[in-house]
């Protein structure tokens, strides 16, 4: 998956009919949230919010990550921060979101 591709920022999210949530873009839809009675309502607003957090969440985890091998780097090497487990685990989400 290349994240260019999708959906641009900002996602907002609201509760509709039959949905936990639709989560959408400049008010398009672009997701939608099903039910599930096994889960509570807030339990069901709280993932469709998760959701529409996401590409903020991945703006933050890269800047963060970026910010964190610079401080790193800059007082044990490049070395260091390659393996420092923050960056390690920031880098495996990116992989995987990224492709």
């Amino acid at each position: 998956m290349k994240l260019s591709k999708a959906t641009p920022v900002p996602w907002e999210c609201d509760a509709t009919g039959d949905y936990a949530g639709i989560i959408r873009h400049n008010g398009i839809r672009i997701a939608k949230i099903m039910s599930d009675i096994t889960r509570t309502e807030e339990e069901r607003s709280a993932n469709a919010a998760l959701i529409a957090a996401a590409p903020d969440l991945l703006a933050a985890l890269e800047e963060v990550r970026a910010d964190l091998f610079y401080q790193v780097d800059g007082k044990h090497g490049p070395r260091a921060a390659n393996y420092h487990p923050a960056i390690v685990r920031a880098d495996a989400i990116l992989d995987k979101l990224k492709g």
